[in-house]
C-alpha cells in the first residue's frame, strides 16, 4: 500500500516502518538522501532514484522516475518473497551501521576535509 510523504520524526513514520516491506523514494532532488539513510537504519530495504545519490548496492537504483517505471518497480517489489525482503532488511541495517552511523559519517567528512585541505 502506498503511504505518501511522512515526517521521519513523526509517530506515523514509525508506525509505517513497522509494517513496510520497502521504502521507495523516486525523488528528483535529494542528494545523500536523509529519508534513505533513515530507512536503512531502521532495516527497511530501500529503492531510490539517481538523485538520491546513494551508490551502495544494498539500495536498489530506480532506472527512471516516470510513472510507468515506478509502476513496474512497485510490481517487481510486490512479487519478491519474504526471504528476499528479510535478507535485504538485514543488509540495509548492516550498511547503515557500517557507513551511515553518525560517527562513521563524521569520520568520512573529516577525512574528506583532510584530503581537500592537505597541509593547509
Amino acid at each position: 500500500r502506498a503511504i505518501g510523504f511522512l515526517d521521519v520524526d513523526a509517530p506515523a513514520f514509525r508506525e509505517a516502518q513497522e509494517r513496510a516491506g520497502w521504502l521507495l523514494l523516486p525523488s528528483c532532488a535529494e542528494a545523500q538522501c536523509g529519508a534513505i539513510t533513515v530507512g536503512l537504519s531502521l532495516g527497511i530495504p530501500c529503492v531510490g532514484s539517481a538523485a538520491c545519490d546513494i551508490d551502495d548496492p544494498e539500495v536498489i537504483r530506480l532506472p527512471g522516475t516516470d510513472l510507468p517505471t515506478l509502476g513496474a518497480m512497485v510490481d517487481d517489489l510486490a512479487r519478491r518473497g519474504a526471504a528476499e525482503v528479510r535478507a535485504r532488511s538485514e543488509a540495509s541495517l548492516a550498511l547503515a551501521r557500517r557507513a551511515y552511523a553518525r560517527r562513521d559519517y563524521a569520520r568520512s567528512i573529516r577525512a574528506a576535509l583532510d584530503a581537500a585541505l592537505g597541509d593547509a
